[in-house]
C-alpha cells in the first residue's frame, strides 16, 4: 500500500504541483486481501482532490477520483458499471453529463488541471 500511496503523491505533484497540493488526510484499510485507500488533498483556489481506490493484489480494481469545490463535485470519474458508453465501465460525471474516460489517474489530473487553472 505504501508504494501505491507514494506513486499517487508523485503523479499528483507532477501534474498539479503548481497548485501546491497539500495532504489533508490519508485513510488506508486492509481486509481479507483487499486494500482500501482514500487520499484527500487541498489545492489552491479552494479546490479539493479526492482519490479513492480499492486494490486487490496491488492492482486497482475500483476507483473514484473527484475534484470538489465548496462541497460540490465539479468533476468525478469512476469505474462503477452504471453508464453504458464506449469506455464502459470508465466514465466521468461533469456538469454537462457523463463523458468517456480512459480510467487513468494521469488523464483525470490533466483534465482537472485545466479546470483549476
Amino acid at each position: 500500500m505504501q508504494s501505491r500511496l507514494s506513486y499517487l503523491l508523485s503523479v499528483i505533484n507532477k501534474e498539479l504541483g503548481q497548485f501546491r497540493p497539500k495532504v489533508i488526510s490519508i485513510e488506508t484499510r486492509f481486509f481479507e486481501g483487499v486494500d482500501f485507500l482514500r487520499l484527500t488533498l487541498e489545492l489552491e483556489r479552494g479546490f479539493v482532490l479526492e482519490i479513492r481506490e480499492v486494490l486487490v493484489e496491488k492492482k486497482v480494481k475500483k476507483y473514484a477520483y473527484y475534484l470538489i469545490k465548496n462541497g460540490k463535485v465539479v468533476v468525478g470519474c469512476d469505474n462503477a458499471p452504471h453508464h453504458k458508453i464506449s469506455t464502459f465501465p470508465h466514465h466521468c460525471h461533469h456538469e454537462r453529463g457523463v463523458k468517456e474516460f480512459t480510467g487513468r489517474l494521469e488523464d483525470f489530473l490533466v483534465e482537472i488541471r485545466k479546470i483549476v487553472s
